[in-house]
């Protein structure tokens, strides 16, 4: 999936980055340039605004926006120039897809509605929608997911579940040490958060195990 893809290569792109600012190595250097492109051809503007998202982090951090610029306004011109053979599917400019993720957003907020405190529980979404909205409403998404993990959060567990997650998410960020893996940490979280918006890429298992081993570096150092 490019869109799941995209963001992997994104979680590369920040670590290549701040490995790069720190060594100053040009092998580091190399492999931005290359995870750079590999972005652009995923197609998939989710995984873009991820990278635009982290980079912000590590521009903030380190006091670099002049340079962190250039890598987003790069990002933008490979996207542009991108060929598409005039397949709608992968256009920058295409419609239909953000069509389908708001009516996603409507059916999910839709189901919290009828349960706002606690949810309808961990792998009820399917049998809520199907009761409460209807098979007609939601043929072509997947039944037990939503196209934001934030809403899926909050339609599983509701709002004590979402308070519950935030705060654990706080406590894991408060045991972060100042040191570059922390920085890293807290760039790739950026970007996390801004593509769980579009996608369910917070439980993405490949997600989490990059982000867990990550974070446990981070803690260690």
């Amino acid at each position: 999936d490019p869109t799941f893809l995209g963001l992997i290569i994104v979680f590369g792109l920040l670590l290549s980055i701040n490995r790069f600012i720190d060594s100053r190595e040009k092998k580091y250097l190399l492999i931005t340039v290359f995870l750079l492109v590999s972005l652009a051809f995923t197609y998939s503007r989710a995984s873009y605004l991820a990278f635009l998202g982290g980079i912000f982090v590590i521009a903030f951090t380190e006091k670099k926006f002049r340079k962190m610029m250039v890598l987003a306004i790069a990002l933008l011109v490979f996207a542009l120039l991108l060929p598409t053979a005039r397949n709608h599917s992968i256009e920058l400019t295409r419609s239909f897809s953000i069509i389908a993720r708001l009516d996603n957003y409507k059916e999910t907020v839709e189901v919290f509605k009828k349960f706002p405190v606690f949810g309808v529980g961990f792998n009820n979404l399917c049998i809520a929608r199907n009761k409460y909205i209807g098979m007609e409403s939601f043929t072509s998404h997947a039944c037990s997911g939503s196209d934001s993990s934030l809403l899926l959060i909050l339609a599983t567990t509701g709002t004590i579940g979402l308070m519950v997650f935030a705060g654990s998410i706080l406590g894991v960020f408060k045991s972060l040490t100042e040191n570059r893996e922390a920085q890293t940490v807290i760039a790739v979280s950026m970007a996390l958060f801004i593509h769980s918006l579009f996608s369910n890429s917070l439980f993405f298992p490949w997600v989490m195990g990059y982000v867990v081993i990550l974070l446990a570096v981070s803690v260690t150092k």
